[in-house]
């Protein structure tokens, strides 16, 4: 009883946002615990799910007083009985881009030890720490070390909790999930965990999915803050917000699963990416003999602003793509628009924005005039190596500007299950010089052991 009443008055004193500092008028000063665990990058909803799992752990010698021997062993056995993970990614970067002084290098080494309890009554739990270090050149800008003459790669120097959640699977078809946490919605266009980078993205989140439903798939995430990878100790590391995201999918129709979404961002201090967001998407494919298969994706979203955004707009998204496969050859086309006033632009600040739009990265933040991205690829593999090329064509939505191409190129192999080299490089050159755009090569070198 003693142990219950103390997680109960504990649990109350977690009630803190990262950066509270910043909170808005009105609002109670923090307390001094609320201020450690803010110091210390955790937010309310991973803050309580960490103590939880502390608590957890802590009360089993309390439940070997008050219950039989059976129940408990089940209950130390969950705890005991979980798995380790162990992931490392070393990876040399090196870019050169007009305009900066110096070139870049960066070898980093990402490393993540994690814990993946058993399940008791429908719960587990899972925490993973995560630690990147540069250990041999580190003549980049990491955007926290103040060497603004080389260009970014955004790998500072961290040590954090990555992931901090418990989760209940005791409901049919539902599986609920709180705490810090990945989150993947479809292809990662709009919601992802920008994996490429060494400090992934992480939510500090609820979600619960669910599949009573035949055919039919229903996710709902809240969202308290956004862990980003510019690590904690970056004024843009944490996005704070109270925004709700809706994703419903069905896959009973043969020829492409429709999905539907309605992603509410309501962002505590950065009021101008505050936004509505309704799309609606389907995919699929069609095998036309044993030897081809077709390809096709389309999808539409409109985005607006929403609640404390001071500015008022209405801007479209488009994604029209077709493939073909044969003989283990893929090709693609495909032309996607996130349209742009001139003004402002369509946003979508919580995607896997490398992934698209190139991989140099010149199109994180679309330009107000939008952007129009024309591209095909080419994929398949060769001696169990994977390979692929790909190029874009970018322009603006809005008055057509030439904002440049970029030609992607990677070789990826994988042995023995938990070995991965992987050689990439983006190669982009500037259009017209509008909007700070330059030419810039980015080459990355990476070694992946998963245990």
């Amino acid at each position: 009883m003693t142990i219950q009443t103390t997680n109960r008055a504990a649990l109350s004193r977690l009630r803190v946002r990262e950066g509270m500092q910043h909170t808005k008028p009105g609002k109670p000063e923090v307390c001094c615990m609320e201020k450690i665990m803010t110091r210390s990058g955790i937010s309310r909803l991973t803050g309580c799910a960490a103590f939880s799992i502390l608590a957890m752990m802590s009360a089993v010698p309390a439940a070997s007083a008050d219950s039989g021997s059976a129940k408990i062993d089940s209950f130390e056995a969950a705890l005991t009985g979980g798995k380790f993970t162990a992931n490392f990614r070393y990876r040399y970067e090196m870019v050169e881009q007009s305009g900066l002084p110096e070139d870049a290098r960066a070898s980093t080494l990402r490393s993540r030890l994690g814990y993946h309890t058993g399940q008791f009554e429908g719960f587990s739990a899972m925490i993973e720490a995560e630690d990147i270090r540069d250990i041999g050149d580190d003549d980049y800008n990491s955007t926290t070390n103040g060497k603004v003459r080389f260009p970014v790669v955004a790998d500072p120097d961290e040590t954090e909790i990555n992931q901090a959640f418990i989760d209940y699977t005791g409901l049919p078809g539902t599986k609920i999930v709180a705490g810090r946490q990945r989150i993947k919605l479809d292809n990662d266009r709009f919601i992802g965990n920008v994996g490429f980078r060494q400090n992934e993205q992480t939510f500090d989140a609820l979600r619960i999915d669910n599949t009573s439903l035949t055919d039919i798939s229903a996710t709902y995430v809240f969202i308290d803050n956004v862990n980003r990878i510019f690590g904690s100790d970056s004024p843009i590391g944490d996005h704070e917000m109270t925004s709700h995201l809706f994703n419903v999918s069905y896959s009973g129709w043969s020829p492409a699963k429709i999905t539907g979404y309605a992603y509410l961002l309501d962002y505590d201090n950065l009021f101008a990416l505050s936004t509505q967001t309704y799309g609606l998407r389907a995919a699929g494919k069609h095998k036309l003999n044993d030897e081809v298969t077709l390809h096709y994706t389309g999808e539409y979203a409109h985005q607006s602003d929403f609640d404390n955004n001071p500015a008022g707009f209405d801007h479209d998204y488009y994604l029209a793509e077709l493939g073909v496969t044969a003989k283990g050859i893929t090709a693609k086309a495909g032309y996607e628009v996130l349209s742009g006033d001139g003004t402002t632009a369509l946003q979508t600040p919580l995607a896997t924005g490398h992934k698209f739009n190139g991989w140099a990265d010149k199109f994180l933040v679309t330009p107000v005039s939008g952007l129009a991205d024309s591209y095909v690829s080419l994929s398949g593999q060769f001696m169990g190596v994977k390979l692929l090329g790909a190029y874009h064509m970018f322009d603006g939505d809005s008055g057509g500007a030439d904002l440049g191409d970029e030609v992607n190129l990677l070789a990826k192999k994988t042995f023995r299950k938990r070995y991965t080299t992987e050689l990439k490089g983006a190669f982009y050159e500037a259009g017209r010089p509008v909007f700070g755009l330059t030419d810039t090569d980015r080459i990355w070198f990476s070694f992946i052991v998963k245990i």
